[in-house]
This record gives C-alpha cells, structure tokens and sequence, in this order.
C-alpha cells in the first residue's frame, strides 16, 4: 500500500473524521453477533473499569484513582480511567469464552456521574440496539447488585456526548 497510497493520507483521516464511539460500537456488536451467535442466542455482556497509566499536565483526564493492578499498600496510579463493555463470545476454535470489548467511556474522579451509571447507560443502549434478544450481565464487586440493578431500571440519563 505504501507505493499507492501515503501513511499521511490515513493519519489525516482519522484526525479530521468526526467519530462517535457509541455509534461505532454498536456496529461493532451488530457485526459480532452477526456472525458469531445464533439468533435465537442469549447475549452475555461483561463490564468492568481499567486504569491505563498516563502521566503528563497535558493528558486529558489522567488523574490518582484506584488502580486494581498496582503493588504496594496504597493501591492507587496515576491515569485514564475506562469503563469497558465487552461481548462474551465462544468461539469454536478455544476452549473458554473471550470478551470482546465492544463499547468504552472515559471516568473522571469528580464528575456527577458514577462508573456504575456510565456502566448501566452502555448497557441499555446494547440492549435497545439489539430488541428481543436478552442480554445478561457480568461483572465485578463494583457494580453488581441492587447499585447496578436500579440504574438499569430509571429512564436513560446520558452521562457524556454521543449517547
């Protein structure tokens, strides 16, 4: 490809396209089911939150969170922190499951809305997106139970753009 087209062509692309998340991992998910789950399947959807280890003034909503990874007693690190979901999938050629990561939002200590509530919006939004089917949910001490349970029964609040 590098004889035809130029590696600035693709750079220029995706910094100037206008990209909305929600949006692309719908498709993603629509793509996924599609073709890896019968129609008739139940879909299993995981969520949980990871800390990706960012430093700099200039990284925008790297702060000191909870890290469930670091060493040492204090068990925080400085960084973006993600709220992941992800499709359980069984692929024929493994086997155990894998969770394909569909949708993520950037958390920010601070702002109004929980992990929780960010978890339980991306979690309508997969269910609305795929009517009739049922979807199940994983997920860790952080978000399972009632907490998680009661936002997924309110009316959707959208705790960022694009939702």
């Amino acid at each position: 490809m590098t004889r035809t087209w130029s590696h600035d062509r693709a750079h220029a692309f995706f910094s100037r396209a206008s990209w909305n998340p929600d949006l692309l991992g719908i498709s993603l998910s629509h793509l996924i089911v599609r073709q890896l789950r019968p129609k008739s399947a139940v879909l299993t959807a995981a969520v949980d939150d990871t800390l990706s280890k960012r430093r700099g003034k200039k990284v925008f909503g790297a702060a000191w969170q909870h890290d469930g990874a670091a060493t040492g007693p204090r068990g925080v690190g400085r960084g973006t922190c993600f709220v992941v979901l992800g499709l359980v999938i069984e692929l024929p050629f493994l086997a155990r499951p894998v969770c394909l990561p569909v949708m993520a939002r950037l958390w920010r200590p601070g702002q109004e809305v929980s992990k929780v509530d960010i978890a339980a919006s991306m979690i309508r939004l997969l269910a609305a997106c795929h009517h009739g089917r049922r979807v199940h949910v994983v997920a860790d001490a952080a978000y399972h139970g009632k907490a998680l349970q009661r936002r997924l029964e309110e009316p959707s609040r959208c705790p960022g753009p694009g939702c």
